[in-house]
């Protein structure tokens, strides 16, 4: 008998999705950005490496993860200009 070891997907970690799309949102640049998504998907490789997911599923669960991100940042950019906190200003 074998056990399997089952991840909760990231995807599904709204409060980690939520924080994700508002740091990258709030970084000054696309520079800062792009670092702050290469520091986040080696860390949720980190962790499922650790736990033993195979490359395939691991590669499933990034590309969810980073599409839940895509629309919560969506999200968050019409609430922002809704609320008028529109961060590119008036000019």
């Amino acid at each position: 008998m074998t056990a399997a070891t089952i991840a909760f997907p990231a995807a599904r970690d709204v409060g980690n999705v939520r924080d994700v799309a508002a740091k990258i949102l709030d970084e000054a640049d696309d520079r800062q950005a792009d670092h702050y998504r290469l520091q986040v998907t080696e860390a949720i490789v980190r962790q499922l490496d650790r736990i033993g997911i195979p490359a395939h599923e691991r590669d499933e669960q990034l590309g969810a993860f980073w599409q839940a991100v895509q629309h919560e940042m969506i999200r968050q950019c019409f609430a922002r200009i809704a609320s008028g906190n529109d961060p590119r200003g008036t000019a």
